[in-house]
């Protein structure tokens, strides 16, 4: 379990130091974030702003659809920056999964404290027997992976904003936020 464990930890510092390197210091990927955060701060206070008049608030809606339009073109470069990083981060999933499958197929790595039959699928792959709190690499190695590359983008710095990470408004829709 330990093992697992660290390997995709190892995993998880190899990549985000490589994606450090390699992309989230250039010049590009900073100036396109800068410019979709501050663009996107402009459009928030500019719909934040009630406008009095019927007519204030046409000319107002116009001006708020030309930045986006603006908008539209720093997060497509930036989309295109992330998906090279999202390139390199598969890649180094694939590589680190096979050799962890490869080396761990059918030893128990962790003994669950429960057993949810819905994902036994997931927890018990290629695991012989019946007892289905045994787990395998595979849901160690998803689940590991899923808590460090969070972490260790905070810790870096390079996590995605709010705005960047929520470019539909999903979570103020969630939490009652309604937009204005």
């Amino acid at each position: 379990c330990g093992e697992v464990v660290s390997l995709t930890l190892l995993s998880a510092v190899v990549t985000e130091a490589v994606a450090y390197i390699f992309i989230y210091r250039t010049s590009e990927y900073q100036r396109l974030s800068a410019s979709v955060d501050k663009v996107s701060r402009i459009i928030e206070k500019k719909r934040e702003a009630a406008p009095a008049e019927k007519q204030k608030a046409a000319s107002k809606q116009k001006k708020i659809d030309r930045i986006e339009k603006s908008l539209g073109s720093a997060e497509k470069g930036l989309a295109f920056v992330k998906m090279k990083l999202q390139l390199l981060t598969m890649t180094m999933h694939i590589l680190t999964f096979t050799t962890m499958y490869h080396h761990y197929n059918g030893v128990v790595v962790a003994k669950l404290p429960f057993s949810i039959s819905m994902i036994s699928a997931v927890t018990h792959r290629s695991l012989e027997g019946t007892d289905w709190s045994e787990c395998s690499v595979v849901f160690l190695y998803m689940l590991s992976s899923m808590a460090f590359k969070p972490a260790l983008q905070r810790l870096l710095g390079v996590a995605p904003s709010a705005t960047q990470a929520d470019p539909f408004g999903m979570h103020k829709a969630l939490m009652g936020e309604h937009a204005k």
